[in-house]
């Protein structure tokens, strides 16, 4: 008889589970793993047991004769499912990376319906869904779908495309904005967009190849698309919206590190919609920004090994002499001793005035350079800066994993206001590529507190003011983006109304005698019940025209049937912000509901567009916009609807310094109708004590790098290069760094059957480590982390002595051997 006691959980073991045998005493046991492979030979003894170990799928136990064959046996499934478990903080960090990475929809995946099928992905992005593939791939497979569709649509020359999503019967704002320079396609009820100033996509399209060739092992797949990163690497260095041919180097706009948006300066080209978003070849004042080139000769790497595993050698050689030539211009150009500077000018005569000085800023790539081939200097001084930032953060910072610091002063209005998002905020993801250079680098001590530094961010959320809107749905993550520094509250604004009657155009109510009706309505829907004259809504003071002293009209109205455009002088007056009362309605796809222009009084001109949703939210049953800065000034009822309402918000001005001429107001070209009721300038934005969670990106994106810190970082789990799915890992257990004595790790691919499984136990009084090791590959590089200030040591596996080589990282010692994988290998490590 040969039985086996049910594996907690079901009939499905796992990796390393002791599984209890009934069974006689004496009897000669073998087991086979989902391969086929004999990982374990025992005899039965008084208590028999069975550690899992081999491939997962199907294995069999079997009782056999001193001759070897079978007298019988059972099966039973094993499975892996990635788990961390010390029993404490690491724990804890891999349940709320999952949280994280799974935190707008429950699998961390969503869906794109096109061709006759859906297409997922973790971000439909290429640039985000990369960064979050790297964690997520370690627990789901949904990694290729979104670069299939990515290489079915790639343009002729190869550029990738950033973003993909359906649209209803209309394709929106970027579409709009882009196709008319190359840069949005619409059909089969998909809208593909390319944000014109970013120069990541083709590099990012690459890593995501290859990191989806690891996860899975697919080499087939993987070779259908060597053809394709190839077009797209070299439509990089082609196009000459992309590559500086004065510096051999990749170029792009002038943005906050990788991000899509450039500084609202003197000199940049002016486009009817996208301006930050937008270039033009000719009259763009391009950068050189050192992200984009280390990105992009990481890349070049990538491929090559690609390549060499398909055979290709010579184009894989190209690749490598490539990625060398970028790094030794990089370096020339951006490397100033301790970190890459954030932009070198493509023209050299180029100056700018954003209110700090760039040379001293630490733009967060620097992070993602870390593992991106730099040399081992570079990456020691890189850490240094870091560690000296940490150690002089503004008060109340929650890290030093910045976007940009310092941030710039002015040019980034909006979302880049100083200390959030990219200007100045703190960043998860950023976070995560930090300590995943650092444990590359043997800083494992800062790798450990850099993620427990994240876990303590997640949980300090329960002792914070809760967030409201869609993407704040759930709480205890790692963000995206936290606030960087908490300035102290300046005086209260100054406000200036400012009167419009003489500019009136429109009534509020039912109009005559030439003056149309508000909004052009029938006469009953209306703002008849407005409060009129000097009144303060929401605390900011407006003058607002009373029709019955102003031949009836009461506010600006522009739009189809009202005029198309208005002027109100100012005389020269400044402002730091202008504060609306207005409404509107029709408002078209790209929700765009009305455009102001500044005009200032030395001839230059800056466009804001008040959007639907975001400013203003419909004068019938008016909803809250999402603005901060924003919100239902007023709201009554009319003959026609019970609740009506008018808008409020404030809209800073991107260049407070210059004298205003005059104000221009317009309805959008797409037919909208906007009311312009009242206008307060006032000397800045008003201010909030900031949240201590900021806003912009997906914050997936900061659970995936997290997460791939916490696994090939810390766990130290990673394919040899020119392998994948595990089969040949270099594992590298850094735990002696994180004061723990025992953990369990499995990591496992959610592509493929590829999986690594150790118990690693540290017995301080006996200076030794102690691994139980298994795996579904063939061979392992095994390099243990010694702890702090051991310099030899020595090994025994499965009880007989091996020779270890002591491999030195900066400071840090690993023990180095080559095991086989398949049976549970019991290893021992004493250090001296």
């Amino acid at each position: 008889m040969l039985a086996i006691a049910r594996p907690a959980g079901g009939w499905s073991a796992a990796p390393l589970d002791i599984l209890p045998l009934s069974v006689a005493v004496g009897t000669r046991l073998v087991a086979l793993d989902g391969d086929g492979r004999v990982y374990a030979r025992f005899t039965a003894g008084a208590q028999p047991s069975l550690t899992v170990g081999g491939a997962l799928g199907n294995h069999t136990l079997r009782a056999v004769d001193d001759a070897g064959k079978a007298l019988a046996e059972v099966h039973f499934q094993v499975d892996a499912q990635t788990r961390i478990d010390d029993g404490g903080d690491f724990r804890d960090l891999h349940q709320v990376l999952v949280k994280t990475m799974c935190c707008y929809a429950p699998d961390g995946t969503g869906r794109i319906r096109a061709h006759g099928r859906e297409w997922r992905n973790y971000v439909p992005w290429i640039l985000d869904h990369v960064h979050t593939m790297k964690g997520m791939r370690w627990h789901s497979d949904a990694n290729a779908d979104l670069l299939d569709l990515w290489q079915r649509h790639q343009r002729e020359d190869g550029m990738v495309w950033s973003n993909v999503e359906n649209y209803g019967a209309a394709p929106p704002y970027h579409y709009w904005a882009y196709h008319d320079q190359g840069y949005a396609w619409a059909g089969d009820g998909v809208r593909l967009m390319r944000q014109p100033v970013e120069n990541h996509n083709e590099y990012n399209y690459v890593d995501a190849i290859h990191t989806a060739w690891k996860a899975s092992g697919d080499d087939a797949w993987m070779r259908g698309k060597l053809d394709s990163a190839l077009r797209a690497l070299e439509y990089s260095v082609t196009d000459r919206a992309r590559f500086s041919s004065r510096l051999g180097l990749l170029k792009r706009g002038n943005t906050i590190d990788s991000w899509d948006f450039q500084a609202d300066e003197p000199g940049r080209p002016v486009f009817a919609m996208g301006g930050s978003q937008q270039i033009d070849p000719d009259n763009t004042r391009f950068v050189v920004f050192f992200g984009d080139n280390h990105g992009y000769a990481a890349a070049c790497d990538q491929l090559a090994e690609m390549l060499d595993m398909a055979g290709r050698s010579a184009d894989a050689g190209r690749c490598r002499e490539r990625s060398l030539q970028i790094r030794a211009r990089l370096d020339a150009v951006a490397w100033n001793g301790r970190f890459f500077t954030h932009h070198v000018e493509d023209d050299p005569a180029t100056v700018r005035d954003l209110g700090v000085d760039e040379s001293t800023q630490i733009a967060m790539s620097n992070a993602y350079a870390l593992n991106r081939g730099i040399p081992a200097a570079q990456a020691e001084a890189i850490l240094g800066t870091y560690r000296a930032l940490r150690a002089s953060l503004p008060e109340r910072a929650p890290a030093e994993w910045y976007a940009i610091y310092p941030p710039y002063g002015k040019g980034f209005g909006h979302d880049g206001a100083k200390w959030q998002y990219m200007n100045g905020g703190v960043q998860g993801h950023a976070g995560g590529e930090l300590a995943r250079g650092a444990f590359r680098h043997g800083d494992e001590t800062y790798g450990v507190e850099t993620l427990l530094r994240a876990l303590h961010l997640a949980k300090a959320e329960a002792q914070w003011p809760p967030l409201t809107g869609s993407e704040h749905t759930v709480s205890g993550i790692v963000r995206f983006a936290y606030t960087g520094a908490f300035p102290s509250a300046p005086p209260q604004p100054l406000h200036r109304p400012v009167d419009l009657a003489a500019h009136a155009t429109m009534d509020f109510g039912a109009g005559g005698n030439g003056v149309p009706s508000w909004m052009g309505e029938q006469e009953g829907n209306d703002l008849r019940g407005l409060p009129l004259g000097e009144r303060r809504l929401l605390g900011i003071p407006f003058v607002i025209a009373t029709p019955a002293r102003n031949r009836g009209r009461g506010c600006i109205g522009v739009g189809p049937g009202l005029a198309e455009t208005i002027e109100i002088p100012l005389g020269g007056a400044t402002a730091g912000a202008l504060h609306l009362l207005h409404a509107s309605n029709a408002v078209g796809p790209s929700g765009v509901a009305g455009v102001i222009t500044l005009l200032y009084v030395d001839g230059g001109s800056r466009v804001l567009s008040t959007m639907q949703g975001r400013h203003l939210a419909g004068w019938w049953f008016p909803g809250q916009p999402s603005e901060r800065d924003s919100g239902i000034a007023w709201r009554g009822a009319c003959p026609t609807c019970g609740d009506v309402g008018v808008h409020w918000c404030a809209i800073a001005n991107p260049e407070p310094e210059r004298a205003i001429r005059a104000i221009r107001v317009a309805g959008s070209h797409e037919g909208s109708r906007y009311a312009l009721i009242g206008l307060t300038l006032a000397d800045r934005m008003p201010w909030h004590e900031p949240h201590p969670i900021s806003h912009g990106g997906p914050d997936n994106w900061a659970g995936g790098l997290c997460m791939a810190a916490l696994v090939e970082g810390l766990c130290g789990v990673v394919d040899a290069p020119g392998s994948a799915a595990l089969s040949r890992p270099v594992l590298s257990p850094r735990w002696a760094a994180s004061g723990r004595d025992a953990v369990t790790v499995i990591a496992r691919y959610g592509a493929s059957r590829g999986y690594v499984a150790y118990r690693w136990c540290h017995d301080r009084a006996e200076r030794r480590l102690d691994l139980a090791l298994t795996g579904g590959g063939d061979m392992a590089q095994l390099r243990v982390l010694l702890p702090a200030g051991a310099s030899d040591a020595s090994a025994v596996i499965d009880g007989a002595p091996t020779t270890l080589a002591i491999e030195a990282v900066r400071d840090s010692r690993y023990a180095v051997c080559t095991v086989p994988l398949g049976a549970v290998l019991r290893i021992a490590i004493r250090y001296r």
